[in-house]
């Protein structure tokens, strides 16, 4: 019961410990180590590879590549870059 008393007699008193808790958390949190994580951690990459033999550039890029990307590109809507 002595918090509860200090609390309601002195409510500054109580704010000012809550703060210093919330200040001790936090750098408390920032100093722990993430160890579950590798040390160059990459983002994710897709790489798509297709073998259209005897065609001409022009029929692969409009039978194949075009077709690949706009799946890609429905599928994927926060999708950084591309390229062909």
């Amino acid at each position: 019961m002595f918090i509860t008393d200090v609390s309601i007699r002195r409510p500054v008193v109580a704010w000012v410990m809550s703060l210093i808790l919330i200040v001790f958390g936090l750098f408390v949190f920032s100093q722990l180590p993430v160890r579950e994580l590798p040390e160059g951690l990459q983002p994710p990459v897709v790489q798509i590879k297709v073998d259209y033999k005897s065609a001409s550039a022009p029929i692969i890029d409009q039978e194949v590549t075009q077709v690949i990307e706009d799946v890609i590109a429905v599928s994927y809507t926060h999708l950084r870059a591309h390229e062909t």
